[in-house]
């Protein structure tokens, strides 16, 4: 720390696994503080997600064509690596006044030997019995993806009983298959699973009588590869403090439409999120 307005911090998680080894996961993290109220920041780190038992030993065996027959078969066979992401952050920070808060984030994220489903020649197995063929599908590296985004916060008191909090966050992924791999469809799902833009504002509001409300409006756009459309929704929350430890709250949630939809089932069709009203009541003690 330099007179209290540079800081520099570094460290790192270092990890053994049976699966795949030994792996080491730095960071380091640089703030810097001009003002009392200011602050900019910026962060490298490493990250892996080790192999599973799912990647060391899995296998699954499922009929797709009656006719033949055609069994497709996923295996894990232990030939698998870690993925390994490298994350660059940075942002700012600034307590405008006593009543305004503003945060700016941005990254940009680098993912590598991210897991596919290549796909081998099928072959003729004959147990158990009948004869059918098989579609072997094998677990490897063979995904890289880049992603870059950001988040705008703010937050304004305009009065000593009223809060106003507005985000907006982005999100643009490029996925592609590394040279040798077959995966046709990991590619589509990771760059069309995730929503690019979400934007929230939440209005509290501090009423006579020790009532409490708070307005929460969100849009968030297509999920692409889900069939997902965009939407937009708002919710209610009304509460009563009584002068001892009960609170009592009736809260609506997903007012704007009967129903929406927010992401596909596994397996099956989309999930639809129903409007839904209901009540509570809290002891504190």
């Amino acid at each position: 720390m330099v007179a209290n307005r540079l800081s520099f911090t570094l460290g790192s998680k270092l990890e053994h696994t049976s699966y795949s080894g030994f792996d080491y996961q730095p960071s380091g993290r640089l703030s810097w503080t001009p003002t009392s109220r200011q602050t900019f920041w910026a962060a490298v780190s490493r990250a892996v997600r080790t192999a599973s038992r799912i990647e060391d030993g899995f296998q699954f065996t499922a009929l797709i064509q009656p006719s033949g027959p055609l069994y497709v078969r996923l295996i894990g066979d232990n030939d698998f690596v870690p993925e390994q992401l490298i994350a660059y952050e940075g942002g700012y920070r600034n307590n405008i006044s006593q009543r305004v808060f503003l945060s700016l984030s941005l990254f940009h994220n680098r993912y590598d030997d991210l897991l596919s489903v290549d796909n081998r020649p099928s072959f003729p197995e004959t147990t158990p019995a009948p004869e059918h063929m098989i579609l072997p599908l094998y677990l490897r590296n063979g995904i890289a993806a880049r992603s870059n985004g950001g988040e705008f916060a703010l937050v304004w008191d305009p009065a000593p009983w009223q809060r106003l909090r507005g985000s907006y966050s982005v999100v643009f992924i490029d996925a592609k298959r590394r040279k040798g791999s077959t995966d046709a469809s990991t590619v589509r799902q990771l760059e069309g699973d995730s929503p690019s833009h979400v934007g929230v504002i939440d209005a509290s509001f501090k009423l006579p009588k020790r009532f409490d409300l708070n307005l929460v409006y969100r849009g968030v756009s297509s999920i692409p590869d889900l069939k997902v459309p965009g939407y937009s929704t708002g919710d209610v929350r009304i509460a009563w403090r009584s002068r001892g430890p009960w609170e009592l709250e009736a809260v609506g949630q997903n007012l704007l439409q009967p129903w929406h939809f927010e992401y596909g089932g596994l397996p099956g069709g989309l999930v639809g999120i129903e409007r839904s009203i209901f009540g509570g009541v809290t002891w504190m003690h």
